[in-house]
């Protein structure tokens, strides 16, 4: 069979579905393989289509890259009145269409008698032992051969199968003009998973010891392994009856032989990969279109459709085979239709990734997985390794398992501690939490009793999506989030998506924290958050008294957050109007000591605060600490009297070392009896002196800054006000320096002492170097190296963190 690229829109499939039903005589190819003997006017003619769409449904839609050929055979049955003949047939095309989905089929078939109804069955490619229409057999073989560099590397084991046909013989069956061809629609009874592999790798590279990548021979592969959990790939020794069509498709039945988990793509000849400009996606690559070859490596896998698995819980794991190592991935279950063909992305990544920022977009996997159904239940005693101290999340109800043990102190199940002290949680699966309200894990903090959970949550790149969190009225205390007070030794590699949280008439003056993953991290319990991502909305209206909010997290002290993103959109509102601002972060809202690096708030995430906030695009508040080669893209606004709003932070009294802003910055309240304000491109307030000897440096803002006339002597460029630590201990200037500024609405910074080379509006003359303090390149791994080796000269762009290389 040849192979026709096919545009993957239902829409278009039906009209051409419906042009294919047309009555209308296919051009002949100018050699027919099989000409109709015009004397011969009692032969039946086939005209077999190669259909897009299940008529009959309408809503299956089916594809498939097949075209036929004048080398096709179609094995067909037919079924007189209540005498069933089981005669195989193979019949070859005598004419094609242009489009090669339709071809006109002749052969030793003819009517017996006239006016008699009769069935046909239909399948290809004909198959010499098949003698029953109930008995057709067919494999899928469990090494399937594919020679490597040709183009969409379909294999040529494609079954296809025509829906039954009922046709009347015509009453002279001597007449040419009543013989019109038996129409039949042809499906694939099979689907195809096509993976489209492309490599990373670039120069200029660092791995995780600072040592640099040097590019290595291409990226070959030899061999794909899918692997089923729960499901049914290949079948051997099968038997498809065209006469019982119980199939999803209601085309045709398999049944008997051995059905295998597991089917293998061996390549016998290993071509290059072709290498991404990304880490995360493929550019170029339209899944709707045929493969490129000049984008991507094409290796499809034809299998049979695990309609009969029940289990939702089903995971399709990958292993590829390379000169470079065996790699493997876990991807969510799908559920296929027979003649589908699944495009699935794989950039295979052949170093080490180990402490990088790879962002949200760099999952395996984002399908969420079953919503919970709100029950309750313990994994299984399987998934406890009592030896390597791990248990393994694989359901949405384990997960509130996980929550209930911790908040309710529950004796110790499946010998696990009971606040997980000294263990590992590994999540093994995307969990979608079904929109449900959901308890944090880790109720409350106190001196002696701490009820919270104590061990190291590892995500493993999977999701954990779709919770909500309300809150009651007058609570007397919250940790909103999805861990709520948190003692965790180290939270990794976890991503969170569509959470909700939504807190109302929070009208008592106890605590409240809020954040996307962690709450509350007490001083005692340092928090270690690495390789996370947040998207949702968050959502606080705070009646007497305001704590702190953060997408990611709500109030930490001590320890280190690297590697995270948020996108969150965090909305504040405080009717509270004294000079005890709370603190709102697109990362963390509150940070004490908190070393915070290669992290990014990005758009559409959006800090707003309504009434009176410490407001940043990473930190509303960090006291100490340390704030590393961050960005923030998003929108950061305030519209309280007394806002003290940054693009990195809003009240910083810690280092903050090349970062950059390109969010817009707005404070636009009125005047107020309180002087302690500022609007800031990168810090709204900035405090510096002999005494905390604090360093701003190497950072740079492209946003609006919109202040309102109340604040115009503390709204600066890159920061806003520039903050003694005492009236007796003046701010020390020579702690800013090297940052930069694009203006948008402001002309100036104040004070305007400030001096040379501390705050610069770019300019051809006026552009950083990465000799300059500050401005260093590198992998990140030491001072003064926090910037992308390719730094841009003036006019190409403005300079990128050494984390986003691959962008």
């Amino acid at each position: 069979m040849k192979k026709h690229h096919l545009i993957w829109l239902c829409a278009i499939a039906l009209a051409v579905i419906a042009s294919c039903k047309e009555e209308k005589e296919l051009e002949p190819t100018p050699t027919p393989a099989a000409p109709v003997n015009p004397d011969d006017v009692t032969a039946i003619s086939l005209r077999a289509t190669i259909a897009l769409a299940d008529s009959r449904k309408h809503n299956l839609a089916l594809q498939t890259s097949f075209g036929w050929s004048a080398a096709d055979s179609i094995g067909i049955f037919m079924q007189r009145n209540a005498d069933f003949s089981a005669e195989g047939y193979a019949l070859v095309p005598h004419s094609l269409a242009e489009n090669g989905r339709d071809a006109r089929f002749a052969g030793a078939l003819r009517w017996e008698k006239s006016a008699l109804q009769h069935n046909f069955y239909a399948y290809y490619p004909k198959v010499a032992a098949a003698h029953d229409a109930t008995q057709i057999p067919v494999t899928i073989p469990a090494a399937q051969a594919q020679a490597g560099g040709g183009y969409d590397h379909l294999n040529a084991c494609a079954t296809l199968v025509a829906s039954p046909a009922i046709v009347t013989a015509p009453r002279d069956i001597t007449s040419s003009e009543q013989n019109k061809a038996v129409s039949m629609d042809f499906i694939s009874a099979f689907s195809v998973i096509e993976f489209r592999f492309a490599s990373f790798w670039r120069d200029s590279l660092f791995d995780k010891d600072g040592a640099p990548v040097a590019k290595a021979d291409d990226l070959t592969i030899s061999k794909v392994t899918l692997t089923s959990r729960g499901g049914s790939f290949a079948v051997a020794d099968g038997k498809m009856d065209l006469t019982n069509p119980d199939f999803s498709s209601g085309f045709a039945h398999i049944s008997g032989g051995r059905r295998d988990s597991t089917v293998t793509l061996t390549i016998t000849h290993p071509t290059p990969v072709p290498v991404s400009e990304k880490m995360s996606i493929i550019p170029n690559n339209n899944a709707s279109q045929p493969a490129n070859p000049q984008v991507v490596f094409p290796a499809s896998l034809t299998v049979l459709p695990n309609i009969n698995a029940a289990n939702a819980e089903e995971k399709w794991t990958v292993s590829i085979a390379t000169n470079r190592g065996t790699f493997t991935r876990t991807i969510a279950r799908r559920s296929m239709k027979p003649g589908e063909k699944y495009v699935i992305d794989y950039v295979v990544i052949a170093f080490d990734t180990t402490g990088m920022n790879l962002g949200a977009e760099q999952a395996v996997d984002n399908t969420p997985g079953a919503p919970w159904d709100g029950v309750v239940k313990a994994p299984g005693a399987d998934q406890v390794n009592a030896d390597e101290k791990t248990v393994a999340i694989r359901e949405p109800g384990e997960l509130a398992w996980l929550a209930q043990v911790v908040n309710l102190e529950r004796n110790p199940e499946l010998g696990v501690d009971t606040f997980f002290r000294g263990y590992t949680v590994l999540l093994a699966a995307n969990i979608h939490l079904g929109d449900r309200e959901w308890t944090p894990i880790g109720k409350t903090y106190q001196e002696r009793k701490e009820y919270a959970f104590q061990g190291t949550f590892d995500g493993q790149g999977h999701m954990i999506s779709n919770f909500k969190i309300s809150s009651p009225n007058n609570a007397d205390a919250l940790y909103a989030g999805l861990f709520g007070c948190s003692g965790a030794q180290a939270i990794r590699n976890l991503r969170v998506q569509d959470m909700t949280i939504h807190l109302t008439s929070l009208t008592t003056a106890s605590l409240a924290y809020v954040g996307g993953i962690v709450a509350y991290a007490p001083q005692r319990f340092p928090i270690n958050l690495s390789g996370c991502s947040v998207g949702g909305t968050i959502t606080v209206n705070y009646g007497t008294h305001a704590w702190s909010a953060g997408g990611i997290c709500g109030w930490a002290t001590n320890g280190s957050i690297t590697a995270c993103q948020s996108s969150v959109k965090i909305t504040g509102t405080s009717t509270i109007y004294n000079s005890a601002r709370a603190d709102i972060g697109g990362l963390v809202g509150y940070a004490n000591g908190v070393r915070i690096k290669d992290c990014s708030f990005e758009a559409p995430g959006k800090v707003e605060g309504v009434g009176h906030w410490n407001a940043g695009g990473i930190a509303g508040n960090a006291a100490g600490g340390s704030i590393v080669a961050s960005k923030n893209t998003g929108e950061v606004k305030c519209n309280g009297g007394l806002a003290v709003v940054g693009g990195i932070v809003g009240l910083g009294r810690g280092d903050i070392i090349a970062c950059y802003n390109t969010g817009n910055i707005t404070a636009n309240g009125g005047s107020s009896i309180y002087d302690s304000k500022g609007v800031g491109g990168i810090a709204g307030s900035f405090s510096s002196s002999s005494y905390s000897a604090k360093t701003l440096k190497g950072c740079y803002s492209t946003g609006t800054i919109t202040r309102a006339a109340a604040l115009s002597s503390r709204a600066g460029n890159v920061v806003g006000w520039y903050e003694t630590f005492a009236s007796s201990i003046p701010f020390d200037y020579s702690k800013v320096l090297n940052n930069y500024y694009a203006p948008k609405t402001m002309s100036a910074d104040a004070p305007d002492k400030i001096g040379a080379n501390r705050i610069t509006r770019f300019d051809v003359s006026a552009w950083p170097a990465p000799t300059m303090d500050g401005w260093g390149v590198g992998n990140g791994s030491g001072d003064n190296t926090y910037w992308n080796v390719d730094f841009p000269a003036y006019g190409a762009g403005y300079p990128t963190l050494h984390w986003e290389k691959v962008y």
